[in-house]
């Protein structure tokens, strides 16, 4: 298996919606619940969109070919 920059993001997020889910269910605090909540909305958003963008929209001569056609207008 080889490790890539999409299984290295996808596991981060993972690892931190887990984390503020669990701590959302386990304080006693309702504002603190609510912004763990906000946490996991913001990890789960952020996994759905990463796996949306195809791995060739962020390499690096996508972004430099994005770049050149703004600077030539």
């Amino acid at each position: 298996m080889e490790i890539t920059l999409d299984l290295i993001v996808f596991t981060v997020l993972a690892v931190f919606t887990l984390a503020s889910a669990v701590l959302a269910v386990t304080t006693k605090r309702i504002l603190r619940a609510a912004t763990f909540l906000l946490f996991v909305l913001f990890g789960t958003a952020g996994s759905t969109i990463r796996s949306w963008v195809p791995s060739s929209c962020l390499s690096m001569r996508a972004v430099s070919r994005f770049y050149t056609s703004f600077r030539s207008c």
